[in-house]
This record gives C-alpha cells, structure tokens and sequence, in this order.
C-alpha cells in the first residue's frame, strides 16, 4: 500500500526508449524482460513478455483473477485510513520498513471475484517458478530480425 505510490509514477529512462525505438525501427521483434515496472510498455515497445509478471497487477490465489493494482490501492486506501498518511521508509524494491504497530489494524482486500483473501503482486517471488504462460513456448510467436534476442534491464 505505501510503496505502490512511489512505483506507480516511475517512468522509462533512455535505455527503455532506445529498445522502443529499435522495435519501431523494425530492428527487433518482440521483447523479453525480468523488470516488473511495465517500463518498456510505457515507453512504448510491444509483444512484451513480463518474465517476472508486473506490479501493475494483483493476482488472487484461490481463483487465479488478475485485477489492476490501482483498483487495488483504491481498496486498501478505504479499508485502512489510518495508512494513508503514514510515512515510511521504502526500499528500492517497492518494498515498505514499517512500524509493526500499524500491521495490528491492517485490513487486506479480498478478491473482487470470489471474496478471497490470497491476493499478491503478479510477480515471480524467489524461489517460485515462472508461470507458464510466461516460458519460452510462448517465445516462437515471434520473428526476431537477424536471430537477435534482447533481453533488457533498466
């Protein structure tokens, strides 16, 4: 809830832009990246394959309904008022250091779906698999110019 604001306006660098333009140059085809910040959409390259998934959506457990992270941070702002102004140290992961006092009161949303209450980022944690509509099958849709494979990072 306190980190998405901070992630939430991140915005591309020239490294996202470089590979945007190489796409809309026809120099590339499709892209393959770990980052979890949708950077490379926002910046405007295309058939982005998220390796790690993406922050930008909240993924429930029980029924497997993948919801924007906006609608999300809409909830948990109504459900815990008490959070909103609270300041917090952020890690440079999204990541929140926080007072444990306040975890006593927090309420977690629950799934606009099913009312389930398993709900987390849409991204491969360590030590989890890589879903598998995200591995390489998928990859063959592509016809990458010159048998070039980019994989980028911020």
């Amino acid at each position: 809830m306190l980190g998405w604001p901070r992630v939430c306006v991140a915005q591309p660098n020239k490294a996202h832009l470089a590979l945007a333009r190489l796409q809309k140059n026809e120099r590339i085809g499709g892209l393959i990246t770990q980052n979890v910040d949708t950077l490379h959409d926002q910046a405007g390259s295309h058939d982005v394959i998220e390796l790690h998934g993406s922050l930008h959506r909240v993924l429930c457990l029980d029924c497997q309904l993948r919801s924007p992270r906006d609608a999300v941070q809409r909830q948990l702002e109504i459900d815990n008022p008490h959070m909103v102004q609270v300041e917090a140290v952020q890690a440079p992961d999204g990541d929140t250091l926080l007072d444990p006092a306040f975890e006593e009161h927090f309420q977690v949303p629950r799934c606009p779906h099913c009312d389930g209450e398993r709900l987390k980022p849409d991204v491969v944690f360590f030590g989890e698999n890589v879903a598998r509509r995200r591995r390489p099958g998928r990859w063959r849709r592509w016809k990458v110019r010159r048998a070039c494979w980019w994989w980028a990072r911020r």
